[in-house]
């Protein structure tokens, strides 16, 4: 709530002065001029959002009080600032999109119509996941990414991208660790890959010959948690299908089953379908 002492009229964001005869005029217009104002958020992160202003922040008045709380669109710009800050650009949250993603040939028009399917599966709350396997420079990556933007941002989801290879690591570190700071840390970062509206694990078992039952466990107790709760989770991985029931059944069963029995677990196979070596 704001000081009102001595003040008679008040300046609004669009210019016009406005007088009050009460304090509950004042504390009216206080929030209608903060509310009228501009923030530049936008310029970060991009996200234009016409409820706030890009402030991130909405006043409200309630029983003759100002108070201030945060706009729904701060749950895309926190995702935003999460995804730059687990290593994707700020270019490739630009460039991964689903208008630039290539349709010169049909297996590509047929992925990118699955991506789709899936957006309306997640709109009508079906409760599935999105797997999609292949090799090293498909563009699994980019598909992933650009379908994690428009679920994030449409739907106003909370959301992780969890890049394995660097984050199971600190995980492992973290839970081995003696150190009850590093235990605590180690809670609270499971805890938030849990419980995230939507989670995108991305290259799930890459590089993962060390410390394989460590990894094993944590991705276990992270896929059950979210298998049992119904959370939305989007996986990219260079396992085909027929291959990951032998690293761990219980893993694989859950996601196979929560893919619709593989009806949005897609696979990009063949060496004509490597962007990176074609340049």
């Amino acid at each position: 709530m704001r000081d009102t002492k001595g003040v008679e009229s008040l300046k609004l964001g669009n210019g016009e002065i406005e007088s009050y005869n009460s304090q509950e005029d004042y504390i009216r217009l206080q929030s209608k001029w903060y509310n009228e104002s501009e923030g530049d958020l936008d310029k970060e992160d991009g996200i234009n959002c016409p409820i706030c202003k890009n402030k991130g922040q909405i006043s409200y008045v309630e029983k003759g009080r100002e108070f201030i709380k945060d706009c729904k669109c701060m749950i895309k710009r926190k995702t935003y600032m999460r995804i730059l800050n687990c290593g994707l650009s700020k270019d490739a949250l630009e460039n991964y999109t689903m208008q630039k993603w290539q349709q010169n040939e049909e297996w590509q028009k047929s992925l990118l119509q699955k991506c789709r399917d899936y957006f309306m599966d997640v709109r009508d709350k079906k409760g599935h996941w999105f797997i999609l396997s292949g090799m090293s420079g498909c563009g699994k990556t980019h598909l992933c990414t650009a379908l994690f933007k428009e679920l994030v941002y449409t739907f106003y989801l909370s959301g992780f991208y969890m890049l394995w290879n660097e984050e199971i690591p600190k995980l492992i570190s973290m839970r081995k660790s003696s150190a009850s700071e590093n235990q605590d840390k180690y809670e609270k970062r499971l805890n938030e890959l849990k419980n995230c509206d939507i989670l995108y694990i991305d290259d799930l078992f890459k590089l993962d010959s060390r410390n394989k039952e460590d990894s094993l466990s944590i991705c276990y107790e992270i896929i059950n948690y979210r298998y049992i709760n119904n959370k939305i989770t989007m996986i990219s991985t260079e396992i085909e299908r027929k291959q990951f029931e032998n690293i761990d059944t219980a893993i694989w069963g859950r996601i196979f089953e929560k893919s619709g029995k593989g009806l949005f677990w897609l696979s990009i196979i063949g060496e004509d379908k490597n962007f990176r070596a074609k340049g």
